[in-house]
């Protein structure tokens, strides 16, 4: 199946849970093997983002959950935490669905843009967000984990600028992260 029209974004409940754990897991596998260490993402509590109303999933025609977004709404900011789609969904154009779909919640709550960050290593990551429009705007070394750093990106809602922002053409150096 790879027609987008055959899946539904919802809020996630509950009983979701358990798949949200498991769907992020298995979508960042990867990269914690590349990294060491499980990403924010892996380790998370869901519930807590369940419980805010701040995860939606992907459904196929089965009811079964493939992909999840889940989004931070703090200090004015509304902010990707975590996209995940099940490892054999991958590719069919679920990922962008759930960014899509952030981004048009962003701007249905009055948004101006919608950030994200990642880790640097996660190049391929980045220039995906690079192509949606999103922007760097700030690179970090990650407090709670010394030796590591962080790519802020950004990207505009509805026809807004990011201020600030830098759309660098040059590849990440992944060495020193």
């Amino acid at each position: 199946m790879s027609d987008l029209a055959d899946f539904r974004v919802r809020p996630a409940g509950r009983a979701d849970i358990p798949r949200i754990a498991e769907l992020t897991e298995l979508s960042y596998r990867p990269w914690t093997e590349m990294l060491g260490y499980p990403p924010f993402p892996v380790t998370a509590d869901h519930g807590d983002y369940v419980a805010a109303g701040l995860t939606w999933v992907a459904e196929d025609e089965n009811g079964t959950v493939t992909a999840l977004i889940e989004m931070e709404l703090e200090e004015g900011r509304w902010g990707i935490f975590n996209v995940a789609v099940a490892p054999e969904f991958q590719g069919r154009g679920l990922g962008h669905l759930m960014l899509d779909f952030a981004e048009r919640e962003g701007i249905a709550r009055g948004f101006r843009t919608i950030s994200l960050y990642t880790n640097r290593k996660m190049v391929r990551n980045i220039e995906l967000y690079r192509r949606r429009g999103y922007v760097v705007t700030a690179e970090r070394e990650n407090t709670k984990r010394p030796g590591h750093f962080i790519v802020d990106m950004e990207k505009a809602l509805a026809g807004q600028a990011v201020q600030g922002g830098y759309a660098s053409t040059q590849p990440f150096d992944v060495s020193s992260s």
